[in-house]
């Protein structure tokens, strides 16, 4: 290697990259432009395999560099963007993605990257708008079909991306991709047994794609077989698209044995409703003389203190308070061997005082109610989680009934005609909110989160469902296995919340979800 020829590191760089030796392609990509640094490509190359090194910062700085030196490559902006995107730019590597097809319009890889990019960032529309064309003449590209099929979920039209996944699939079946996109489809679909298949088909393909484990394990959930579902499920913490608690431990994990004087750290991980859900699981341990100490939302502290089996309640932030090992609450289940769920027991777990010092109407039945959850999947008919005020009008037909607004953070407040006393003022966190709902004598809610705090006090409460739900409010034997007061009304198609209500107010004329009649006469004392 000489200065006199300035090429030579980078044909020695591309040589050691067509070997695998990406280091050391690296470092003669970086000698190589010691000597020539306007070199355009061989900044872009540098920056893909820095890319794939995992050196997103220095990938990006090359990409940059390239982008300025070759403004008008479609193939350099396209991998700007994808450099952008790794460094958490969404809206720049949007912006890069564009002018790549803006350059080059029929450019796959740039569209592709546009359309799964805006499929993430919740505008699955405008991705379809993006990727129907180019997917159109490019039938047999794997990934575009993935990338078409998520907008299309996204849209609420799992038949269609059913279709198009079965054919990339037929295609290239050796793509894990494809055939993950595919299972979540047959899951969306309710289709629980072709959803594991693809899953586990997937599975032997790419042993160690965290995300279609764990989405395994929800198939096995929805199947009612958790104790295959609770290994599968480990991996989510593994899976980079699942936003969870994540805590750096200096002790070691529980590993499910008594605790024999130890101290154990429980922590929560995910929603509201999943550590009212799975801190049940705390009085099964054996202490044998040890404490067992909890760490949650702020929201729950005052709730979960004083929760059978533990110790100690404190939020997160701060120190850690000392322990000698950890566990994840919903680790649980697997780590004291339990196969199924925890059957609903003849006494709550939780418990609060009512609140009557709130507008409460002496001798009517009150029905609080909640009609949004978290938002997610607002598209898509079949996930959504929230419904409009004016969907719970039909239980203005329920005689002798006053109703009482539970929901937090909603923009709707009037009822949508139902005639609401609004108490989301009081809601300060869920042990006011606890509070509130031992008020009432039955809950009506949409939020999943409202419904774990009612189930786990042993109020009497309808969880209103989207077409396909979370696996943990399926019923068994007509009964919910987790949570004995909870009945779900799920829609009977996709959207129709219309449907679900027509299911409800029989049951709540007839008296079958709550004694009515008793209950007027308990109440008129208040």
């Amino acid at each position: 290697m000489t200065a006199e020829h300035p090429n030579s590191p980078f044909q020695l760089a591309q040589s050691l990259e067509n070997e695998g030796n990406l280091e050391a392609a690296v470092v003669a990509y970086r000698r190589g432009l010691q000597a020539a640094f306007d070199t355009g490509e061989a900044h872009h190359n540098l920056a893909r395999l820095l890319r794939r090194l995992g050196q997103g910062e220095e990938s990006l700085s090359h990409a940059q560099r390239a982008a300025q030196l070759l403004p008008r490559s479609p193939v350099i902006l396209n991998s700007l963007g994808q450099s952008q995107e790794r460094e958490g730019l969404a809206a720049d590597a949007e912006s890069s993605y564009k002018v790549a097809l803006e350059l080059e319009p029929g450019y796959a890889p740039a569209a592709t990257n546009l359309g799964r990019l805006l499929e993430l960032r919740e505008r699955p529309d405008a991705a379809a708008n993006i990727l129907e064309p180019i997917q159109a003449s490019h039938r047999d590209d794997p990934s575009l079909a993935v990338n078409l099929a998520n907008a299309y979920l996204g849209l609420g039209r799992p038949r269609d991306a059913l279709k198009l996944l079965r054919h990339a699939v037929d295609r290239s079946p050796d793509s894990a991709l494809a055939l993950n996109s595919l299972g979540t489809t047959h899951y969306i679909l309710r289709d629980w047994e072709s959803a594991a298949a693809a899953f586990e088909k997937a599975i032997t393909l790419d042993p160690d794609f965290a995300q279609v484990r764990e989405n395994l394990a929800l198939a096995h959930f929805q199947m009612g077989d958790y104790g295959s579902g609770w290994q599968h499920y480990e991996w989510r913490w593994k899976n980079p698209d699942n936003y969870l608690t994540k805590i750096d431990f200096p002790t070691p994990e529980w590993e499910g044995a008594p605790l024999n004087g130890r101290s154990l750290l429980l922590h929560a991980e995910q929603g509201f409703g999943d550590s009212i859900q799975f801190v049940r699981f705390a009085q099964a341990i054996n202490k044998n003389g040890g404490k067992i100490l909890l760490v949650c939302q702020e929201d729950l502290v005052s709730l979960l203190d004083g929760t059978r089996g533990l110790d100690r309640v404190s939020t997160f932030g701060g120190t850690l308070p000392h322990h000698d090992c950890h566990a994840a609450l919903l680790s649980l289940p697997r780590l004291l061997g339990i196969a199924g769920p925890w059957p609903a027991e003849p006494r709550p777990y939780l418990s609060a005082v009512p609140n009557t010092a709130v507008p409460l109407s002496p001798g009517k039945i009150r029905i609080g109610v909640a009609w949004k959850g978290r938002p997610r999947h607002t598209m898509d008919a079949y996930r959504n989680r929230s419904c409009r005020p004016v969907d719970f009008l039909p239980l203005a037909k329920i005689g002798g009934a006053a109703f009482y607004s539970l929901q937090t953070g909603a923009e709707e407040r009037d009822g949508g005609g139902l005639p609401l006393i609004d108490l989301a003022g009081y809601m300060t966190d869920f042990a006011a909110s606890a509070n509130l709902v031992q008020a009432m004598d039955i809950v009506v809610t949409v939020d999943t989160a409202l419904a774990h705090l009612a189930g786990a006090l042993g109020k009497a409460c309808a969880v209103m469902l989207a077409h396909t739900s979370d696996w943990r409010w399926n019923e068994v034997d007509s009964q919910n296995p987790w949570y004995g007061s909870v009945t779900a009304f799920r829609q009977p198609v996709p959207g129709d919340w219309a449907g679900a209500f027509a299911q409800l107010i029989p049951a709540l004329e007839t008296g079958s979800l709550i004694d009515t009649g008793s209950l007027i006469d308990n109440q008129s004392t208040c």
